[in-house]
């Protein structure tokens, strides 16, 4: 399915996980944790969680939309950026966990609901895949790596 996706969308969205990636191969590249590295990642996490929902709710605007813009889709739409909100309001090793569930569980929903076409969901499957395994990858950086003096 994502051979199917359309060439901007794969490289936009592939493009879309260089913060992801970067922080936790830039951590353990350099051999020390560095909080303000996985902050940055962290708020970037927020960011996309944020813009997740936002393209729920642009989903249900058009005319002739599968999608409806009733209680159900629209409160789908603003969930995430609150969780997001949350997220950042927390210590970083609660909201890493925090934005890792978001987005797997946002990840799950738009797999289940219909509505996105079918290329996009196996690119959503993988980006969100790679986002949440660069987020674990530096949270263990938290747990095992002395921090940057």
């Amino acid at each position: 399915m994502v051979r199917e996706s359309p060439i901007p969308a794969l490289v936009l969205g592939l493009s879309g996980l260089i913060p992801f990636v970067a922080a936790p191969s830039y951590i353990i590249s350099c051999g020390v944790f560095m909080p303000h590295i996985a902050y940055g990642q962290l708020a970037y996490a927020a960011t996309i969680l944020s813009f997740i929902g936002g393209m729920r709710w642009g989903l249900t605007l058009p005319q002739g939309s599968t999608q409806s813009p009733d209680w159900h889709n629209l409160i789908y739409s603003i969930t995430p950026s609150l969780i997001a909100w949350g997220s950042l309001l927390v210590s970083p090793t609660v909201g890493s966990a925090i934005l890792m569930g978001g987005l797997g569980l946002t990840g799950y929903m738009d797999m289940a609901m219909w509505g996105y076409p079918n290329w996009f969901k196996g690119l959503r499957f993988c980006l969100t895949l790679v986002a949440v395994l660069s987020l674990w990858t530096t949270l263990m950086c938290s747990l095992i790596l002395k921090p940057v003096e």
